[in-house]
């Protein structure tokens, strides 16, 4: 549960051409600002009778979305690489891959990496994440 003043002030941002936007992000920054408690009750138990959009993992044409997850991870979650050495190793080679599938250019990637050090892993990464866009495409 989160007060209503505290959701108001992380609003998602109005990005055309994108479904929807990675509530990580939003929960990341929000975090950052304020102290989270955590209960171990279950607060709300859910019932699944169909399918639906909850229910059915499909990640397919999801690449415009998860390209401002990765940018998120690389750039504003950089003070964990050390904790999470993997993530950012999945982060660099995401945002090229999905950067390519979503039309965005090299050079328009790697501007979107603020740090010099995680450009130089995205370069690292940047022949698997090319292998991986070519496969899904």
């Amino acid at each position: 549960m989160t007060r209503t003043e505290v959701l108001r002030q992380y609003l998602n941002p109005n990005i055309t051409g994108i479904r929807f936007y990675p509530e990580s992000i939003i929960w990341d920054k929000m975090g950052e600002k304020y102290l989270t408690r955590y209960i171990n009750e279950p607060l709300r138990i859910l019932y699944s009778d169909q399918v639906n959009a909850t229910t059915v993992k499909n990640v397919n044409n999801r690449y415009r979305e998860n390209y401002y997850l990765w940018r998120h991870i690389l750039n504003d979650l950089r003070k964990y690489v050390f904790n999470e050495p993997l993530m950012f190793a999945k982060a660099s080679i995401g945002v090229m891959r999905d950067g390519l599938l979503s039309g965005r250019r090299y050079g328009q990637i790697f501007r979107d990496v603020e740090s010099f050090p995680c450009r130089i892993l995205v370069i690292l990464g940047s022949p698997l994440a090319w292998m991986l866009a070519k496969k899904t495409k």
